[in-house]
């Protein structure tokens, strides 16, 4: 629980060791088909306020969870998708199903397996993903940072896993451009120093060295 709080921290802020804990026992009464009308309903509520995207399946692939945030970033609604399996929740991303990080928590599939990411990471417990959705808000696509977790019962069985997906686009533009300005002249737009320096040290480890001008 606490290397899953830890993780989360850096996805929702917004959310306090108490509400971590709510989270994880509303994934586990829906596991068991529970329903009790008041806990429910703060559970909900806590998701439903979560900033970023975020869904969860249970051990069989259906999705269990579907938020606001979910529904604006793919433009399905939690009633069309809750409760379906065989991957559904990579279509709106992708356009084909295909395992995403919540299939490597639960042992679906490999993480070598995992494709549409360009940076994949698991670390104990957890998994972290980067990488490009062409199909996220209508078509438009979206640069995204991802993280998933198990979702365990008060003795540790695994119930499913919860995945949540930040929208990173701006971030993204943002380094390039600042990139750019570090190996481009300001004015003239013409390499500088900097670059030459760069792809000086790039050749080195090719065939072609030494080099030299």
């Amino acid at each position: 629980m606490d290397q899953l709080k830890a993780s989360l921290h850096k996805l929702i802020d917004e959310l306090n060791e108490e509400q971590l804990k709510e989270l994880n026992l509303f994934m586990a009464a829906l596991q068991r088909g529970e329903r009790p009308f008041k806990k429910l309903l703060l559970y909900e509520k806590i998701i439903e306020s979560l900033p970023d995207a975020t869904f969860a399946i249970d051990t069989t692939g259906k999705v269990m969870v579907w938020n606001q945030a979910m529904e604006e970033m793919t433009g399905i609604k939690k009633e069309e998708i809750l409760g379906q399996g065989d991957y559904v929740y990579s279509l709106p991303f992708f356009g084909k199903r295909k395992p995403l990080c919540v299939d490597v928590i639960l042992g679906r599939t490999a993480e070598e397996k995992v494709n549409g990411y360009e940076k994949l990471e698991k670390i104990g417990k957890i998994v972290t993903g980067e990488g490009f959705a062409p199909l996220a808000y209508e078509g438009r696509g979206a640069c995204y940072w991802t993280l998933a977790a198990p979702i365990e019962d008060e003795v540790g069985n695994l119930l499913g896993a919860v995945q949540c997906i930040r929208d990173v686009t701006e971030k993204k533009a943002l380094e390039q451009e600042l990139k750019q300005c570090g190996i481009r002249d300001s004015l003239t737009g013409l390499y500088n120093r900097t670059f030459f320096e760069e792809e000086i040290k790039r050749l080195e480890k090719s065939r072609d060295y030494p080099i030299s001008i």
